[in-house]
């Protein structure tokens, strides 16, 4: 018969002991901690607090609650751990690491892996503070490029840190252009990048030289990848795999490798080298994978052998395969916060994971529900949001914390974007208010689906002198679609002295004109006193190089005109001597002027079109369109064409003042108000979020692959508050299907 024994520890926590072995843990109630006058009849054994002392490997699960103890006493087997936000997933794993070390685990027999450096020094750092050292904690890329640095040959190549690839990628695909070999027109540059990473990121990745000898038996799911996304592509699967090798080459004449690279060859290595794997099974017997829910194919593979398991992806039914007892593995995770398919993240396999756990199996679940983070509004809002998905696993979000006063979770509805940033703004600085009357932005921030959305809030924050932290890829003014539109604006209005920008709009979309034409037309400008557009003209070029020059001669000589009746349009209004806006257009929006040219120039020249052909305007890369979107509509608001460059350009010069006088300020600077893309937000918090640009094509994004992610980016958003969340939308504009998704929310 098993001896059966609650314990009640100094900690206030009563562990149930049987035969002598910790098997669950939890606080003791309130009327447990009273002195009793007996103690009673065994099993159970309830001695006074004091009489009892505590291992120092269970003291590490002091103020964990019950399901986070569960987790951190998991010992052996396969095991998934799904954490909603704010449930300290992070802090169950790491007293897990802590727990195996003080009860005897070597602590360099422990492996956690992560997606970034920053997750990996937090948790590095926790276990620090717990005087535990000498685990191997780091990202997954880390671990790989560890394993592959044991080789001869990987050894003599060096890391493709500032993606260099990018840019070959592109040169070779430009001159396979020229040669015929690919479309010259329709080929999406972005999704050829992504067809690449994803054959390395899904095990299917070929490698120049074959030096694991496994490219014969990848070539078939190679061929299958680029039969699915040829259509996405531009350009058939035969020539899309010919695009692969050629880049393939020209990575191993570079002696180049990159992060995707490192993966998939450790992956490789794995497979085809049985030692690899059995001396690093030999150094880690406890394997931990934190943020699970973002790994490809490639990266859970990584893992599951790294256990011990066998892959998932080369073995048929290798998720059945082999003893989960025996193999020690722990993966984290939400799949709720799944938000990265466009880097191959496969939320998917977390949820096959999910469906194996069982007695049979061996796969043990654990569920973190409760959330410290947020206030129960916020806690109910996020779960009405992805209650009844299936890929949400969790169930109910149950929190900690009690109710603040005031709405926690709102939706505001604005005039206009302008109106929509500044409350944002206004609403952020009342909330970092100090006793003291100074202001900290250190608990706030503003968050968007697209970075475009974040351009006006930046501009209000430098109106405002508030120092501000962007965490968004690339700069509004500074984006290449901003400059090549401008630049037409520019030439048509007769605002380029020095020809800067004619000679830009040469090859806005690409004419086919050389540099070395361009510079001897430029020198031959110079010495006869005329524009380099003239110069061309001149110049010996082919049939179709002149037509093009003729196309823009008269599209330059349209927009002049435009500009031209605008001007003058604006200065009899300025007179009096005309009404100040169109009859049918609403006040301060105007169909001609500069917003006229902007739509003239886009389609004259095709330019959205172009732009997909020659920089890849893929499906996820949304916000290229995004950008020229914004200029447009900021463009409605002027009716003279040289104010409303002359505003753009005061307003490029107020970014770069406030890069210089310290306004916008480096990652993780104190007292600065974050301005964030969702994405780039995901693991993180603040008191106070608000949440802008809920436009209808925007977010949930039209173009978008997987309108579950989309949900998915809702529900992050929503979920980084602590205090109070706000989402705002511009009802001049259609309403995004969310605003009624989330009046459901609040309301229920």
């Amino acid at each position: 018969m098993n001896s059966s024994v609650e314990i009640i520890g100094t900690d206030g926590m009563v562990r149930t002991m049987i035969d002598g072995q910790l098997v669950a843990i939890r606080h003791a109630a309130p009327e447990e901690l009273r002195p009793s006058a007996a103690a009673p009849i065994a099993p159970v054994f309830r001695p006074q607090v004091q009489q009892v002392q505590v291992h120092p490997a269970d003291a590490v699960l002091a103020g964990l609650n019950e399901q986070q103890c569960a987790a951190a006493m998991h010992r052996e087997g396969v095991a998934l751990l799904l954490g909603a936000p704010g449930s300290g997933k992070t802090a169950t794993i790491v007293a897990r690491i802590a727990r195996l070390v003080l009860s005897g685990v070597p602590a360099s027999a422990v492996l956690a892996m992560t997606f970034t450096k920053t997750a990996a020094k937090e948790m590095n750092d926790r276990l620090d503070q717990l005087g535990i050292r000498g685990c191997r904690v780091g990202t997954i890329h880390s671990v790989a490029n560890q394993l592959l640095r044991d080789v001869s040959w990987v050894k003599a190549l060096t890391l493709d840190e500032h993606d260099k690839m990018r840019w070959v990628v592109k040169k070779q695909l430009s001159a396979m252009r020229m040669s015929g070999a690919v479309p010259r027109a329709g080929v999406d540059f972005e999704m050829v990048r992504r067809f690449i990473a994803w054959a390395k990121l899904r095990g299917c990745g070929l490698v120049a030289g074959d030096p694991f000898h496994l490219n014969a038996q990848l070539d078939e799911q190679h061929a299958g990848l680029a039969q699915t996304m040829s259509t996405w592509v531009g350009m058939s699967p035969e020539q899309l795999t010919g695009v692969y090798w050629e880049v393939e080459k020209l990575r191993e004449a570079q002696q180049l490798y990159s992060y995707d690279d490192m993966l998939s060859w450790a992956w490789q290595l794995l497979l085809v080298d049985p030692g690899v794997g059995e001396r690093a099974r030999s150094t880690w017997q406890w394997v931990i994978v934190d943020e699970c829910q973002d790994s490809g194919p490639v990266q859970w593979d990584l893992a599951w052998m790294l256990a011990g398991l066998p892959s998932c992806i080369r073995n048929a039914g290798g998720w059945q395969c082999g003893d989960h007892r025996r193999a020690n593995l722990l993966v984290g995770g939400d799949v709720s916060q799944s938000i990265f398919q466009f880097a191959c993240g496969c939320p998917e396999l977390m949820m096959r994971l999910h469906s194996l756990a069982g007695s049979e199996t061996g796969v043990v679940i654990y569920r973190l529900p409760v959330n410290y983070r947020s206030v129960p509004e916020i806690c109910r809002v996020s779960t009405q949001l992805v209650a009844g998905q299936s890929w949400h696993l969790i169930g109910e979000i149950k929190p900690v914390r009690e109710a603040l006063a005031g709405k926690a979770v709102s939706i505001e509805a604005w005039p206009t974007m302008e109106s929509e940033a500044a409350a944002a703004v206004a609403a952020l600085k009342e909330a970092a208010l100090q006793p003291d009357g100074s202001v900290n932005f250190d608990n706030c921030a503003v968050l968007s689906r697209m970075s475009v959305g974040l351009h006006l809030v930046e501009i209000e924050c430098i109106r405002q002198r508030i120092v501000y932290q962007k965490r968004a890829a690339g700069s509004f003014m500074e984006s290449k679609e901003v400059k090549d539109v401008l630049a037409y604006l520019r030439v048509a209005c007769g605002g380029d002295p020095d020809g800067r920008w004619a000679k830009h709009v040469v090859n806005v979309p690409f004419r086919y004109i050389g540099k070395a034409v361009l510079e001897s037309c430029e020198a031959a400008a110079v010495e006869d006193g005329v524009s380099i557009l003239d110069a061309l003209m001149q110049a010996k070029l082919g049939y179709r190089q002149k037509d093009d020059l003729r196309r823009l001669f008269r599209l330059l000589g349209d927009l002049n005109e435009l500009a031209r009746t605008a001007e003058t349009r604006a200065a009899q209004i300025a007179a009096g001597d005309a009404p100040a806006k169109d009859s049918d257009q609403p006040e301060a929006v105007h169909v001609d002027g500069p917003a006229g040219m902007i739509a003239l120039m886009l389609r004259e020249t095709q330019y959205l079109e172009e732009l997909r052909r020659e920089e890849g305007l893929s499906t996820m890369d949304e916000s290229r369109a995004a950008v020229i979107g914004e200029l447009q509509r900021i463009a409605s608001q002027f009716l003279s064409p040289l104010r409303f460059l002359a505003y753009i350009d005061a307003v490029a010069q107020a970014v770069k003042d406030a890069k210089r006088a310290g306004l916008s300020a480096k990652e993780g600077a104190p007292g600065a108000l974050v301005l964030s893309t969702i994405h780039r937000a995901k693991g993180l918090q603040w008191g106070h979020v608000r949440v802008v640009d809920l436009a209808e094509g925007r977010f949930p994004c039209s173009r978008a692959d997987d309108q579950d992610e989309e949900l998915r980016l809702l529900f992050v958003a929503v979920s980084r508050a602590a205090d109070s969340c706000v989402i705002s939308y511009v009802n001049a504009e259609k309403k995004s299907e969310y605003v009624g998704l989330l009046e459901h929310a609040i309301s229920d």
